[in-house]
C-alpha cells in the first residue's frame, strides 16, 4: 500500500544547472496514493539549516506544499542564488510557508508562492545608505553606499513576479527605520521607509522613498 522512504545525500542538486547546491539532505516519509509525504527533512544549505514538513504530489501536474524553519542562511549566498546578487549579508532566521504547481519537478522551484516571516542579523544592505539620508534631509536623491544594521525583521511573500517585504524594522545603532519594499521579477524596486535617529533630545522622522533597479537603487528624502 505504500513505501517508507529514509533519504541521504551531499552535494545535491535539486535539477541540472539549478543555483541552488545542498550540502546535506536528509529526509524521510511515506510513499502512497501518489503523494510523498515529507514528515521531517534537514536540509544544510548556504551554510545554515533548514528543518520542516512538506507533501509532493505528481498525480495531475507535480505539485508540493509544506513549511520550513531555517536559521543561519547566508544572505549573500542566497541573493546570488535568487538572481538579485550580493545586495544582502548577514544570517537569516525565519519561518515561512510555501506551494508550488509546475509542469514538470524542473522548474518547481521557479513556480513557489510562499509567505512567512525573517530576521537578518548583524549584516548589510549594499546600494541603499540610509544613514546618509537622514542626515542630508534635502531634496535631492541619495545614490550609492551601504547601511549596516543589528537586526533587520518583517514578514515576506515570495511569488514568481514579486518578492514582497512589509512590517520591516531595521535596527543599526542609533538608527531605526520601518517600511516596507517591494522587488518585481525584472529587479524594479520600489518601497516606502520612515527612519528616526534615537537618543538625541529632538528624534528625527526622515520619510524616504526608494525606486529604480535593485542593482542602483535611489532614495528621495522628504516625501510619503
Amino acid at each position: 500500500q505504500g513505501l517508507e522512504v529514509a533519504l541521504e545525500g551531499f552535494g545535491w542538486h535539486p535539477s541540472q544547472g539549478s543555483p541552488f547546491l545542498f550540502d546535506s539532505v536528509n529526509l524521510n516519509g511515506i510513499i502512497e496514493n501518489g503523494a510523498f509525504t515529507i514528515r521531517s527533512m534537514e536540509l544544510r544549505l548556504f551554510d545554515g539549516l533548514i528543518q520542516g514538513v512538506a507533501i509532493l504530489r505528481a498525480d495531475k501536474q507535480p505539485s508540493m506544499t509544506g513549511e520550513v524553519l531555517f536559521e543561519r542562511v547566508n544572505a549573500a549566498r542566497l541573493g546570488n542564488a535568487v538572481g538579485v546578487g550580493e545586495k544582502f549579508t548577514g544570517g537569516i532566521f525565519g519561518k515561512l510557508r510555501f506551494s508550488s504547481t509546475a509542469d514538470s519537478w524542473a522548474t518547481i522551484f521557479s513556480a513557489i508562492n510562499a509567505e512567512g516571516n525573517f530576521t537578518v542579523r548583524r549584516g548589510s544592505i549594499r546600494g541603499i545608505d540610509l544613514a546618509e539620508a537622514v542626515r542630508r534631509v534635502s531634496n535631492m536623491s541619495v545614490q550609492g553606499g551601504a547601511t549596516q544594521f543589528e537586526q533587520l525583521s518583517g514578514s515576506v511573500n515570495f511569488t514568481p513576479t514579486s518578492y514582497q517585504f512589509n512590517g520591516l524594522i531595521l535596527d543599526s545603532g542609533l538608527m531605526r527605520s520601518t517600511g516596507q519594499v517591494e522587488v518585481g521579477k525584472n529587479l524594479e524596486i520600489r518601497g516606502k521607509m520612515v527612519l528616526q535617529m534615537r537618543g538625541t533630545a529632538n528624534q528625527t522622522r526622515v520619510p524616504v522613498t526608494i525606486s529604480g533597479q535593485l542593482d542602483a537603487p535611489e532614495l528621495q528624502v522628504g516625501k510619503n
